[in-house]
């Protein structure tokens, strides 16, 4: 084998056919797609996640290939909301990503992650989750041509009671919304030099004063 990633794909197809003989569907990240021995007639599932555009990915879609979306600047829900606001993920478009609308029949969905290492309590759990979680629902189930965020803001105004109601700590709009680039830089330094639970401190602040 000439490298690692030739390695890798040898060995992501000895678990491809060992689950495909299982009547399983595997389902890998869109790395595996980079090794050109994978055994792409398989049948497997590309979950589609990093951060840079894949165009072997990308190409595997368009080729015929299921694919998951669940890309890092839209649906990484255990991001701050200065790099990944609601809003970005409310306008997620397959396009964006490379997938051509012909193919978007071969996008088997979306998907939020949520990776909860980096989370040691509730109060930032909800808030990091809410409200991703409603903003994702209609992406994932509403087309495109029927998505608004302008009414999808109607919406989510008119569920916060419900969130108070059971005690959810969602996050305010001064937390959830886009900010200016200047703005979601300084919480992002602060985010990432010492102090991950700055947007929870803030959002207690605005929660406190009455913003919703």
């Amino acid at each position: 084998m000439k490298d690692e990633t030739e390695l890798q794909g040898w060995f992501e197809n000895r678990l491809i056919k060992y689950l495909t003989e299982k009547g399983k569907t595997p389902i890998g990240w869109n790395e595996i797609i980079s090794a050109d021995n994978l055994d792409k007639s398989s049948g497997v599932v590309i979950q589609y996640w990093t951060r840079k555009r894949d165009k072997n990915a990308e190409g595997y879609v368009n080729s015929g290939g299921n694919m998951i979306l669940s890309n890092h600047q839209c649906f990484y829900f255990d991001m701050p909301y200065a790099m990944t606001p609601i809003d970005a993920t409310y306008n997620y478009n397959p396009a964006d990503y490379g997938v051509n609308e012909s193919n978007t029949k071969n996008v088997l969905g979306v998907e939020g992650e949520y990776w909860s290492e980096w989370i040691s309590d509730n109060k930032k759990l909800e808030m990091m989750m809410f409200p991703r979680l409603q903003a994702l629902g209609e992406v994932a189930w509403l087309p495109k041509e029927k998505r608004s965020f302008n009414e999808f803001k109607k919406r989510l105004d008119a569920q916060k009671p419900v969130f108070e109601k059971h005690g959810i700590n969602y996050a305010s709009d001064e937390i959830a919304l886009a900010k200016n680039k200047k703005e979601a830089a300084k919480i992002l330094y602060k985010f990432t030099h010492g102090n991950p639970y700055l947007e929870v401190e803030l959002n207690s602040k605005y929660r406190a004063k009455g913003d919703k």
